[in-house]
């Protein structure tokens, strides 16, 4: 307590200095919530950014013409600018899988559905191509694809304008 000449008792002193950490530290978690926060923010409105594939759509290569690759469809325009992630079920599923496996090697059901399987062939492929290895189809994946190769003719594996 504080006395005539300024006097704090030591009881008074682990008060102030437990309230003073206890600000602090306050402060401190709010500032690392913010930054954590502002990343994740980031990161999930750049996926929802990028519409999910529900089909395919025409990309272009010297040789043989347009050769299918997974699009987002709507209103009779294509984006080729799209993502799939495991739990997605489309023909552009079934699309990714036939490239996995004529082009990479996989041996996977073209059955459409994104699940444990294609997530696993995914990033191996993506290992090879030489993009990140995250098991996120997206426009990063659909580039590398592109620059080795990666796309299904029909006939062969090739590169395409996408």
């Amino acid at each position: 307590m504080r006395g005539d000449f300024g006097y704090r008792s030591p009881a008074d002193r682990r008060t102030r200095k437990g309230k003073r950490f206890v600000r602090r530290s306050l402060a401190v978690a709010g500032v690392v919530a913010a930054i954590l926060g502002t990343f994740s923010i980031a990161g999930s409105q750049a996926l929802a950014a990028t519409p999910t594939c529900n089909g395919v759509g025409d990309a272009w290569t010297g040789a043989v013409g347009p050769i299918k690759i997974p699009s987002y469809n709507s209103g009779g325009t294509q984006n080729l600018s799209c993502n799939m992630v495991k739990g997605n079920v489309s023909s552009a599923v079934r699309n990714l899988q036939t490239e996995l496996n004529k082009c990479f090697g996989a041996q996977l059901a073209v059955d459409g559905n994104f699940g444990t399987n294609t997530y696993n062939a995914l990033k191996r492929a993506q290992s090879a191509a030489g993009t990140t290895a995250d098991g996120v189809y997206g426009p990063n994946t659909r580039h590398a694809f592109a620059i080795t190769r990666g796309w299904w003719s029909g006939s062969s594996c090739l590169w395409v304008d996408a």
